[in-house]
């Protein structure tokens, strides 16, 4: 596969790069079992999960869910911190099917070194073997569940952080909607290239047509998988057809300039500025869906996991 010129001339380099070699040339009409897809997503996802030093210890729990089913969680603890520092909550993308603990493993340990906190990657239930709202329900009982449990699991969650990407900032945003006014809801929302809306035909999606992995049509079969069908079962699944998004943290949304959902995420920050809720936008230029996985080698990438970093450090409000 190559990109087209005029394509080329926008991308960072290193992002480019990291496109072409996960998104390989496959035969016409080719169509990926969810086998193949989740495997090939772990593939794309190994660049990022390189060991580094100084790693936090990680603890892989479980909570228990409403329906008494186990929801792993995975812990990245400083252990050698006198106090216990504030915690930060992970939800992870995947287009809500794909993805899991060790996918994201390497962003969490980068959170964890890079912002001082203890972070918690949450392991929600996958569509289509469990659409909509099972995610959701699983994201929102962890974030109870740890509200509750804090001290027996040696977290401080108070005034803590959740941050997302992709589909997991979905979850995350209608999770805080199910939260307002309660003790459960975070302090600060950081929202990485987030999915947010139904609709494939948004201006965004056109403009980067061209750019390999989150096609309209990738982007709809996650959609009906995760949804159950055609029908918008309710707004919580697509949170930015929410009719009022009052009440929610102050929020930081980190937009690519060429990515699909980039109208999603300036979209979704216009609407949280008019109902009064504090909020950051940050747009990357040269990025676009799925920039984090190079946050190590790309320069451009490293700025903007900084943006993050600097919106959950603890002393920077």
């Amino acid at each position: 596969m190559t990109l087209p010129d005029s394509l080329a001339a926008r991308l960072d380099p290193v992002y480019a790069n990291w496109l072409l070699a996960s998104n390989p040339p496959v035969p016409a009409g080719f169509q990926p079992t969810l086998e193949q897809m989740r495997a090939g997503f772990a593939r794309q996802a190994s660049i990022s999960n390189d060991a580094v030093d100084n790693a936090p210890a990680r603890e892989d729990r479980t909570v228990t869910g409403r329906d008494g089913h186990a929801i792993p969680i995975r812990l990245y603890r400083h252990e050698t911190c006198e106090d216990s520092p504030a915690t930060c909550v992970f939800v992870h993308g995947g287009g809500w099917v794909l993805g899991n603990l060790d996918t994201h493993d390497g962003i969490c340990v980068d959170l964890a070194l890079r912002t001082g906190l203890n972070v918690v990657s949450v392991d929600y239930r996958l569509s289509p073997e469990h659409p909509f709202p099972a995610a959701l329900h699983d994201t929102l009982d962890v974030l109870t569940s740890l509200a509750d449990a804090s001290m027996a699991l040696g977290l401080d969650m108070t005034g803590y952080r959740l941050a997302a990407d992709s589909a997991g900032a979905s979850l995350a945003v209608s999770a805080c909607l199910c939260l307002r006014d309660q003790v459960a809801l975070p302090a600060r929302l950081a929202l990485i290239y987030p999915a947010l809306g139904a609709d494939m035909e948004r201006p965004s999606f056109a403009e980067n047509r061209d750019v390999p992995g989150l096609s309209p049509e990738l982007m709809r079969f996650f959609f009906v998988s995760y949804v159950g069908g055609e029908t918008l079962p309710d707004p919580l699944a697509a949170p930015l057809t929410v009719a009022a998004l009052d009440g929610l943290p102050a929020t930081f949304i980190g937009a690519a300039e060429l990515d699909p959902l980039r109208d999603d995420a300036t979209d979704f920050a216009a609407r949280l500025d008019s109902s009064g809720t504090p909020v950051q936008l940050h747009t990357a230029g040269g990025l676009g869906h799925g920039y984090l996985w190079v946050r190590r080698q790309s320069p451009a990438a490293r700025d903007a996991f900084t943006a993050v970093v600097d919106f959950l450090l603890p002393d920077t409000h």
